[in-house]
């Protein structure tokens, strides 16, 4: 039987934890300058400066940002083969190196290996973020994997962990992805979030993508109905809604 996201994932980590590891003083600019020329979109020369590197936390960033690189490139193999590269190396993956890999994922539409990759980071025993976790929510939203990320969303609330308006704003959005479209749960996400005090508003454009612009507004101007200190004008800002 399928495990439940909340057993294979366990609790999440403290955000603090998808900040890269500084190097100590001393480590030579060789980091800096792979991370710049992985920036500039030169493969290339990054790659040549990767193979300078000895090893340590220097090697590990430099990896990640050719990762990162062939992730916003939407290359999916290249950022797997320079993970197996890394591991070749001796580097140990990091939870900031899978949230790469499941943000290369997304990119190109791939939620089969963001689940893979997904599962091989909780059997390593790497405890995931709300980075993770909502970076694992865009892959099912481009799949249209409501029930996935309502899943998610469940696991995390049971857990009493924070779940902000990117994780609703996935929701909303694999309503509209999913075939058929599922309009009415899109609303009810809404709802859902409103309810927790979030930003109705940076849902607002996703949402108009599903329900359509008049079924928007309609639900917009509920809202300021419901709130007495709201006004006409009054868009759904903080957590008046």
């Amino acid at each position: 039987p399928r495990e439940g996201w909340r057993q294979r994932a366990g609790a999440v980590g403290d955000p603090g934890m998808d900040q890269q590891p500084s190097a100590p003083s001393g480590f030579p600019n060789l980091r800096v300058l792979s991370r710049r020329a992985a920036r500039q979109g030169d493969l290339v020369v990054a790659e040549e400066l990767l193979h300078q590197q000895v090893g340590g936390e220097a090697l590990l960033e430099a990896f990640h940002a050719l990762i990162q690189m062939c992730a916003e490139a939407g290359d999916l193999t290249k950022a797997e083969g320079f993970f197996a590269q890394m591991e070749e190396r001796g580097c140990r993956p990091t939870v900031v190196t899978y949230n790469l890999l499941l943000n290369a994922c997304a990119k190109v539409g791939c939620s089969e290996r963001a689940e893979m990759w997904f599962t091989q980071m909780i059997g390593r025993g790497v405890t995931p973020t709300h980075v993770t976790m909502g970076t694992l929510c865009k892959n099912f939203a481009r799949q249209g994997a409501v029930d996935k990320i309502e899943e998610v969303i469940n696991s995390l609330n049971r857990t009493h962990c924070d779940v902000n308006e990117y994780f609703y704003a996935s929701l909303i959005y694999a309503c509209g992805t999913s075939d058929p479209p599922k309009p009415d749960r899109a609303e009810r996400a809404f709802h859902a979030m409103v309810a927790k005090g979030l930003r109705a508003q940076s849902v607002k454009r996703v949402l108009r993508q599903v329900v359509g612009e008049e079924r928007t507004a309609h639900l917009f101007d509920g809202l300021r109905w419901r709130t007495p200190q709201s006004h006409p004008g009054a868009k759904g800002k903080g957590k008046s809604a």
